[in-house]
């Protein structure tokens, strides 16, 4: 499942991440900036829910 925009789908990205359990991993220079990429993975369940930020005016790659 994959969430693209701004802070609205970061939420809904962050909502189905608390519902699920996943293992999170955070891409790029800055790991602690909200607009870094995000993968969240359940390997058990064969699930993955992943947040790419839009590229303007954020650079998400």
């Amino acid at each position: 499942m994959i969430f693209n925009g701004d802070s609205n789908s970061r939420q809904s990205y962050y909502r189905m991440q608390s519902k699920v359990q996943c293992n999170e991993t955070v891409f790029g220079i800055n790991t602690q900036s909200f607009h870094a990429p995000k993968l969240c993975e359940n390997k058990r369940w064969n699930f993955s829910i992943q947040h790419l930020s839009h590229s303007s005016p954020f650079h998400a790659g």
